[in-house]
């Protein structure tokens, strides 16, 4: 489609004066070919553009650099003009069609204006025409910040927004394809100039990858997936139904790991079903690494999701268990079978819950019935310390008086109305 068809004379008008009253900077808007198709230049800048016709096809070849690099990065392309300004562009997509762009800009930076005409005279003179005094003498350049050139920049991007030109979600998805790509491709770079053994590093950076799913770490997960996409690109020599099956054989990895972390394999089955689907719709290589590193992202974030609504379901098995039996002379593994779980792993969750060793845990409920028997019974000690599950009087009255600072007996007499 024609950017001129897309966007007619009316709507550029309404969106270049709203944008002049807000920013006070030209707008030009180019096709894919370099073309200005529509333009409003204010009168202080024109010179920067009335320029002899042999500079105009430099000129075109800029704008055509322009626009096809502001529809790669996700956000406004910064650049400087030929003659050492500072520019930006933001796309006009049509879907995921760049049909052009809007430019502004051609602005200085206030540490730019000591060598602002020095600048103009060599981008002149490499445009092919000659720079007179006249024509330096007649050049304003208005001086603006970075903070204001990025200020305006998100106001011509919100606008084009607004006016449906610009998908802000799949403009966001083009600059994390493209930091991918990038990143990718310099682990690809770094394959190529080290004496690398690339299988066993692939198989090395599924290991450290599966070690972050189990930690939960998102971001140290995705940044080892590009290094690892990038190693089996160079391995399978960019065959993509490979990459493919390699990137399968990770999900199994992470999958199998999350079962021995207590994961149920049916919540996995039904995940794995998905992303299998998602993969497989897939036919280019920047939306196959994307979809990998978003399936990752997901895959952790559930995984953590089951695997703490799991822990608190085996936490208050194993603290119910205790509750119910801590006067019996329980012991460890006892409880850790309750959760199906191992000692170690048990013991653990039941300290990271309460603050307390397992055995201060079931100290501390023994104390805490024996309390309410002294408060609310006429049981001797010797009684009372048997039924909490104390060895015997002696050993129920040192630990009950070290934890309350009282005796047992003192405490009943304290407290019991």
């Amino acid at each position: 489609m024609n950017i001129q068809e897309y966007i007619h004379t009316g709507l550029f008008t309404s969106i270049a004066e709203e944008f002049c009253v807000r920013a006070r900077l030209p707008l030009l808007l180019a096709d894919r070919s370099g073309d200005v198709a529509f333009s409003l230049i204010q009168e202080d800048f024109r010179l920067q553009f009335d320029l002899p016709e042999c500079c105009d096809d430099r000129l075109r070849e800029w704008r055509i650099n322009l626009v096809e690099n502001s529809s790669r990065w996700g956000e406004a392309y910064f650049t400087t003009t030929p003659l050492g300004m500072i520019a930006f562009a933001v796309p006009v997509m049509d879907k995921e069609i760049c049909l052009g762009s809007f430019i502004s800009g051609f602005v200085a930076f206030p540490e730019m204006k000591p060598d602002i005409r020095s600048d103009i005279t060599r981008g002149v003179s490499q445009l092919g025409a000659e720079c007179t005094d006249e024509l330096l003498d007649g050049i304003v350049v208005r001086t603006v910040t970075k903070h204001q050139i990025r200020h305006y920049a998100d106001i011509l991007m919100k606008m084009l927004v607004k006016h449906g030109m610009l998908d802000r979600r799949m403009f966001e998805e083009k600059r994390e394809k493209t930091a991918q790509q990038l990143n990718i491709a310099h682990y690809i770079e770094h394959v190529k100039k080290t004496d690398k053994n690339v299988a066993g590093s692939i198989i090395e950076k599924q290991e450290e990858i599966i070690f972050k799913v189990k930690l939960g770490d998102i971001a140290g997960a995705k940044e080892l997936l590009n290094e690892y996409l990038g190693y089996i690109f160079f391995d399978t020599g960019m065959n993509f139904d490979t990459i493919k099956i390699r990137i399968i054989e990770l999900i199994v990895l992470m999958s199998r790991s999350a079962i021995e972390l207590g994961a149920g394999s049916r919540e996995l089955l039904r995940m794995n079903q998905g992303y299998l689907a998602e993969l497989n719709r897939i036919e280019d290589y920047e939306t196959l690494c994307l979809s990998v590193a978003r399936i990752l992202e997901n895959f952790i974030s559930k995984i953590s999701t089951i695997m703490i609504d799991k822990k608190r379901i085996k936490v208050k098995l194993m603290l119910d268990f205790i509750n119910q039996n801590f006067s019996d002379g329980i012991t460890a593994a006892e409880v850790a079978g309750v959760a199906d779980l191992s000692p170690g792993r048990a013991l653990h969750l039941l300290t990271q819950e309460t603050g307390l060793s397992f055995s201060a845990h079931v100290t501390r409920c023994r104390v805490e019935y024996a309390k309410y028997l002294l408060l609310n019974s006429d049981d001797t000690i010797a009684d009372i310390a048997n039924q909490a599950g104390f060895y015997d009087q002696s050993q129920f009255t040192k630990t009950f008086k070290s934890l309350e600072k009282v005796t047992p007996l003192h405490f009943r007499q304290q407290y019991k109305t």
